[in-house]
C-alpha cells in the first residue's frame, strides 16, 4: 500500500458528516487520524442503517464508512484534565479539524484557532461551519438541507418539482452537502500542509457550508446577466428533462439522454431505427425540438419503455450518443466496472459478526494493490492509551 500521507498526525475535533469525510479522505492516504469523541457518543455511530445482530447501536452505517482507519478517544470538554490532555494531542498533531461556532466553539477557554498556533506554530486548523466563522451569520448553525437552500444551489435545480418560491423546499438527497464541505476540507488541510512544509508556518482555514455548495454552481450567478435579468424556474412537467437532456423510463429503468448536437440527435434516430415521426418538421433542428419537447417526448418514451437499459446504452456508445443509465443503489453494488476497480469492501461493523458492504476511496493511487485488507471504524475510546 502506498501511503501518501505516512507520517501525518491528524486529530478530528468535529461533529457531524463534514469533519468526519475529511479525516476519512486522509486517513485512506495513511494519515494517522484520531477522532474525538465525547462521553455522551458520537452521534454518527447512532445513524442506521445497523448490521443485522447488532444490538448495542455504536456502529451505524454512517459511522462505519466515515470512520475507517481511524483511532478514537473520548474527551470531556467539561473535564480540565481532557483539556490538557487535548492540548497535549494537539502539540503532537499536523492537522486539527475542527467544526465550528461562535459561541460554541473553541469548546475549551484557550484553545481558539491562534491559541493553538501559538503553541504549536506549524498547526494546520481547518474550521468547518454552516456559515463561517465571520460575518452577521458566523453564530448561526445550520445543517446539510439549511446550506443546500441559503447557497442557491436548491433553486438552481432545473425541471425537478416546483415551479416557483411560493411551494415548499426540496432537498437534495444523501447529503451531498455535507459530503462536498468535507472533500473541500481535505483539500483545504492538504494546502495547508504544503504552505507549511514550505515555509515552516501554520494556518488557519476557515470553510463555509454555504460558500462550498454556492461555489459548485458558478454559472447560476451568470444567469441573470445573460437572460435579461430573468431567472430560471423549477418546472412541474410529466416530460423529464428537455432536449438538451432528459430522463427515459425503460423496461428495466430509467436513462439520461444529451443528445444537444445533430450528429448526436441523428446517432439517436438511427439507434430507434428512424422512427416515422422523425421526418415532423417541429423535431427538425434543435431549438424545435426544444421548442415542442412536450410533443416529441412521448414517442422518445413510447419506445424506451419496450428496450433493456443495457442494450440502449451499449448501442448508443457504439454510435458516439451520450446516454448513460440512471443508477440504483443495487445497480451499484452489482457494477462490474466498480467491482474490477476494488471500489467496495466488506468490514465487519462494532463487535457484530455480521459483514456489511462499504465503499473504500474514490480513487486509485499507483502502486498500491486493488484489493487490500478491509479497515474497519474504531469502538468508543478503543485507542485512549495508545493516544
Amino acid at each position: 500500500m502506498i501511503d501518501l500521507l505516512e507520517g501525518i498526525r491528524v486529530l478530528e475535533f468535529a461533529e457531524g458528516i463534514a469533519g468526519a469525510y475529511c479525516g476519512r479522505l486522509m486517513a485512506d492516504l495513511g494519515a494517522d487520524v484520531i477522532r474525538v469523541e465525547s462521553p455522551n457518543g458520537d452521534a454518527l455511530r447512532e445513524r442506521g442503517p445497523f448490521a443485522p445482530g447488532d444490538m448495542n447501536r455504536a456502529a451505524g452505517g454512517f459511522h462505519v464508512y466515515l470512520n475507517r482507519g481511524k483511532r478514537a478517544i473520548t474527551l470531556d470538554p467539561r473535564a480540565p484534565k481532557d483539556r490538557d490532555t487535548f492540548l497535549q494531542i494537539v502539540r503532537t498533531v499536523d492537522v486539527l479539524v475542527e467544526s465550528r461556532v461562535r459561541g460554541d466553539t473553541p469548546r475549551w477557554s484557550g484553545c481558539g484557532a491562534h491559541e493553538l498556533l501559538a503553541q504549536q506554530p506549524r498547526l494546520v486548523v481547518v474550521s468547518l461551519s454552516p456559515f463561517g466563522v465571520s460575518g452577521p451569520r458566523a453564530s448561526w448553525t445550520g445543517n446539510d438541507m439549511v446550506a443546500f437552500h441559503c447557497s442557491g444551489f436548491a433553486f438552481g435545480f432545473p425541471s425537478v418539482a416546483v415551479p416557483s418560491l411560493e411551494l415548499p423546499p426540496l432537498n437534495a438527497p444523501g447529503h451531498g452537502g455535507d459530503f462536498l464541505l468535507g472533500e473541500f476540507a481535505a483539500t483545504a488541510a492538504m494546502h495547508g500542509l504544503l504552505v507549511g512544509h514550505a515555509r515552516g508556518i501554520g494556518t488557519h482555514l476557515d470553510l463555509s457550508a454555504q460558500e462550498a455548495l454556492a461555489a459548485e454552481h458558478y454559472h447560476y450567478f451568470n444567469l441573470p446577466h445573460v437572460s435579461g435579468g430573468q431567472l430560471s424556474e423549477r418546472i412541474v412537467s410529466e416530460t423529464p428533462g428537455n432536449a438538451t437532456i432528459s430522463s427515459l423510463p425503460c423496461a428495466d429503468g430509467w436513462i439520461a439522454l444529451s443528445a444537444r448536437e445533430e450528429h448526436q440527435w441523428q446517432g439517436w434516430l438511427e439507434l430507434m431505427g428512424k422512427p416515422d415521426w422523425a421526418s415532423d418538421p417541429r423535431f427538425a433542428t434543435h431549438a424545435e425540438r426544444q421548442r415542442h419537447w412536450s410533443a416529441l417526448y412521448p414517442f422518445m418514451a413510447r419506445w424506451t419503455r419496450s428496450q433493456r437499459r443495457e442494450d440502449i446504452v451499449r448501442t448508443a456508445e457504439a454510435l458516439r450518443v451520450p446516454c448513460f443509465p440512471i443508477g440504483t443503489a443495487p445497480d451499484l453494488l452489482a457494477s462490474e466496472q466498480l467491482a474490477s476497480r476494488g471500489f467496495f469492501e466488506k468490514v465487519q461493523p462494532g463487535t457484530c459478526q455480521q459483514q456489511v458492504t462499504v465503499p473504500r476511496r474514490p480513487y486509485q493511487v499507483d502502486g498500491s494493490p486493488a484489493e487490500a485488507p478491509p479497515v474497519r471504524a474504531p469502538l468508543p475510546n478503543e485507542h485512549a492509551k495508545a493516544i
